[in-house]
């Protein structure tokens, strides 16, 4: 049943881009049909069990770029995998990333190619955090297992730069990890934050969450349900997940990917305004007519690479 959805998406897809080929100018006619493909799939999600879209996730996992190998790992009690250069007999530099999904899908597994060409353009060690999902796992579960992690590997890799990264919901739980250290007044810090389409302020009635509704493969139904289904009786300004507030004084450097087209992206751009008065060092690189997360699908987009390959050379330009 899942190989028959994916391919009855693919093939409304198609038909729909041979009825109106109307895009944004700023598209490929492969992101295009990734944007109608996955739309049909989130459309469908609205009504079923999160387990439902889970299995379809997984069943559409990307090819993953040679040249890189994976091992899986425990650390600090929790699952997750490293993915580094088949070259690299040693980190140049770490890279944790956490993965999104709206705090309730997601896995490394189906992130690999997004760890692999991170590891291949960042050369370096990669380590995907597999934190626990809501609903089976509420508020703060996904928090406490990053912050562990990211503790961990900034002990263990003391000499090394560390990168703490992530997309979407991994974005705020990068932001997270980080408040976490400042909270428990640890002295070591990453080297940067790497952001991609952040999802930084949960209760956000912004503008674009619904003028964006249209250009981008999310919707705001979708948007909270799945935070509901993660923070339970938490509220949405809490803290640990709203980042509009977040004390951003003495804060690393930070470099955030977004897309015009995407719905959060004037929270994204008001987060990182708030980071900027506050002085901290942020870019914020905008994508025109592009969707949430599209650097996610690197193996069908050439626009994905491009966009990888340019975090890959902000992490190398941090030595």
């Amino acid at each position: 049943m899942v190989a028959i959805d994916l391919l009855r998406f693919s093939l409304l897809a198609l038909l729909s881009m041979l009825r109106s080929p109307i895009r944004d100018e700023h598209r490929s006619w492969r992101a295009e049909f990734v944007f109608r493909f996955t739309r049909r799939l989130f459309a469908q999600a609205k009504s079923k069990p999160i387990d439902w879209l889970r299995a379809r996730q997984e069943a559409a996992r990307q090819p993953v770029p040679k040249g890189v190998v994976f091992k899986r790992e425990y650390i600090a009690g929790v699952d997750g995998c490293w993915c580094r250069p088949s070259a690299s007999s040693s980190a140049a530099r770490v890279i944790v990333y956490f993965h999104g999904g709206g705090y309730v899908v997601g896995s490394v597994h189906s992130y690999k190619n997004v760890l692999a060409e991170l590891a291949l353009t960042a050369d370096a060690w990669v380590f995907g955090v597999d934190y626990r999902l809501g609903p089976e796992n509420t508020f703060p579960a996904a928090q406490d297992d990053c912050a562990a992690v990211t503790d961990f590997i900034l002990s263990e890799y003391a000499d090394k730069p560390v990168i703490l990264a992530g997309d979407s919901a991994g974005g705020g739980l990068a932001l997270a990890s980080y408040q976490s250290l400042v909270d428990a007044g640890k002295a070591v810090r990453p080297k940067a934050l790497v952001l991609i389409s952040p999802w930084v302020d949960p209760a956000s009635q912004s503008p674009s969450m619904q003028v964006n509704e249209t250009s981008d493969i999310l919707n705001r139904e979708l948007v909270e349900r799945w935070g509901g289904s993660y923070l339970a009786d938490t509220s949405p300004t809490h803290r640990r997940v709203n980042f509009r507030d977040m004390g951003c004084r003495g804060l690393v450097p930070v470099y955030i990917q977004a897309a015009t087209a995407e719905v959060f992206i004037d929270q994204i751009r008001a987060f990182a305004e708030h980071a900027r008065t506050a002085g901290a060092e942020v870019t914020l690189e905008e994508f025109p007519g592009m969707y949430h997360v599209f650097q996610i699908f690197s193996a069908l987009l050439p626009e994905s690479r491009l966009a990888l390959n340019k975090i890959g050379g902000f992490i190398k330009a941090l030595d």
